[in-house]
């Protein structure tokens, strides 16, 4: 059902033009959670995320259930160059998709807010019903290595609220049509997003924290028994 975000594995960036949208004042949280549900179907995910934008750290705490099979792990990216992944089955060659595929939904949340919202969060007080239409105009979003489309028309409905201490509540029900990076139509889109966008105290990971129960991918970063540390000094630019 994850098919449904309409997400594809990038050859190349796809022209935005006006349907990506500036994310940067809904960018600035930084503890997301993210529960993803399908009207009438069992299949649904929670995703917790934790970024640190300056040292390009990004965790994300996975609970889901798609297709009968239950999943829950964590996956991750230190310094932006060396995925680690705990408790996570992934596919050999593949295994940035455990990532791009939580990060992929997290981008679509932050353009629908940016796109009905366009005032940034400073802009809600309180409660904000939501029911945008939108008839000219889609909406692309990616990630390095993946991209999805949203074709206009497409709706988004609910409730966006902002508490004095800066915690934002939503709440989007979204329907649409979904398209590959050709173009094509790939499949009715109906998902109902619902979380919290907050700011995170303290690091993402801590430096000594052991990954002899983590499986680590990419170039330069040391062996599993290592730590985060370790990880993060070997994939500085240059590093060996």
């Amino acid at each position: 059902m994850l098919a449904a975000a309409a997400w594809a594995r990038a050859a190349a960036p796809a022209a935005c033009g006006n349907e990506c949208d500036d994310v940067s004042a809904w960018s600035r949280y930084t503890s997301i959670e993210l529960a993803l549900r399908f009207p009438g179907q069992p299949d649904h995910a929670a995703w917790h995320f934790q970024l640190d934008r300056a040292r390009n750290d990004i965790r994300v705490d996975v609970d889901q259930v798609m297709e009968d099979k239950v999943t829950r792990g964590t996956v991750g990216m230190v310094a932006g160059r060396t995925l680690v992944v705990k408790d996570l089955d992934v596919v050999p060659g593949h295994e940035i998709d455990a990532l791009d595929g939580p990060v992929l939904t997290m981008r679509l949340v932050l353009g629908l807010l940016a796109r009905t919202l366009p005032g940034g969060p400073d802009s809600v007080t309180g409660d904000r019903a939501i029911d945008f239409n939108e008839a000219k105009t889609g909406i692309r979003y990616g990630t390095p290595s993946a991209s999805g489309h949203i074709a206009a028309p497409w709706r988004a409905s609910g409730h966006v609220a902002r508490s004095k201490d800066d915690v934002v509540t939503y709440d989007l029900h979204l329907t649409g049509e979904a398209t590959d990076p050709l173009g094509n139509k790939s499949g009715p889109v109906d998902m109902i997003l619902g979380g919290k966008l907050r700011t995170r105290p303290g690091p993402v990971f801590d430096e000594t924290m052991s990954l002899a129960d983590w499986k680590v991918y990419g170039a330069g970063a040391k062996a599993a028994s290592g730590t985060i540390a370790d990880v993060r000094a070997a994939s500085r630019p240059g590093g060996g």
